[in-house]
């Protein structure tokens, strides 16, 4: 309950009993653990301002799955872009299209946008949310299914800022399970979680979320400097890798070579070829270690 409200009294009643016994064993660990009002506060009023100032928006068709944004700007123009990442996470749209409308807002309802996401902070420790951390010289905007975006969520050093899971932005059925002859059986499972998803969404916003598979694709921004960058794309593109992510990283690696040739070079070992059984080639190389110890 600490970053998502709910109206559901069944969840926030569970929530609190989990709080109650955790105490009694890891106190120090849960002591904060707790319902934040002021992110509780701050969330829902983002929602309500989002779902005003977007309804008569429709989210543009994307062209790629993956875009390095243009993060220069006058102070003008920066104020904008950090007050389009603000209302990111409560909308479906991309970056550059929230930027687009921000340049075209009359100053009033920009000034109302950077107040509701700053919020009633009534100390130092009621800290909004990571649209604040806008800036850094290399931004994308990303959609990835989720199972893979899990992977690439574990990274440190860069700013994340996700849109809530759902249907609306596909699905992806790895080929293997259409070769197994599985694929109608997960269509199902996909049609299903899809209708399902419908019937909630509306009245339970956040558990929505909960139905939607690990196939469903996700939005998503990362912001990283160039250590990062370097760090994360020579890591997740080595031949081990899901190829899901593998794919995602050389492509992050060819939008950065267009923009900066100098960065690109600086990251030399990034992994641009394609393997066929290379998870496996790497199991089976441990394997040999571990009967030579044997």
């Amino acid at each position: 309950t600490t970053l998502f409200s709910s109206d559901c009294a069944e969840c926030t009643d569970i929530a609190e009993r989990a709080h109650t016994e955790l105490k009694k064993l890891i106190p120090s660990y849960v002591h904060r653990a707790k319902r934040n009002e002021y992110l509780v506060t701050q969330r829902l009023a983002m929602q309500k301002l989002a779902d005003e100032l977007l309804k008569d928006v429709t989210p543009h068709a994307e062209k790629e799955p993956v875009a390095l944004l243009e993060n220069s700007a006058s102070e003008a123009e920066y104020r904008d872009y950090i007050t389009a990442q603000m209302l990111y996470a409560f909308s479906r749209h991309s970056p550059s299209q929230l930027r687009t409308l921000m340049s075209a807002m009359d100053e009033k309802a920009k000034q109302k946008i950077l107040a509701t996401y700053i919020g009633g902070r009534k100390t130092r420790r009621d800290r909004p949310g990571r649209a604040l951390e806008f800036g850094y010289p290399l931004t994308f905007d990303i959609i990835m299914d989720y199972g893979s975006y899990r992977d690439i969520q574990r990274h440190r050093i860069c700013t994340q800022e996700r849109q809530r899971l759902s249907p609306y932005l596909g699905f992806w059925m790895p080929s293997e399970i259409i070769d197994a002859g599985f694929g109608e059986e997960v269509s199902r499972c996909r049609d299903a979680s899809a209708t399902l998803y419908e019937k909630l969404v509306h009245t339970l916003t956040e558990e929505a979320q909960y139905v939607t598979l690990f196939g469903h694709n996700i939005r998503f921004t990362m912001g990283m400097n160039d250590r990062e960058a370097m760090h994360l794309l020579e890591l997740r593109s080595t031949p081990q890798g899901h190829q899901t992510y593998r794919d995602l990283c050389k492509q992050m690696h060819l939008k950065i070579r267009e923009r900066s040739p100098w960065r690109a070079e600086m990251m030399k070992f990034v992994d641009h070829n394609d393997y066929f059984w290379a998870r496996a080639a790497s199991e089976a190389r441990q394997r040999g270690k571990e009967r030579q110890l044997d």
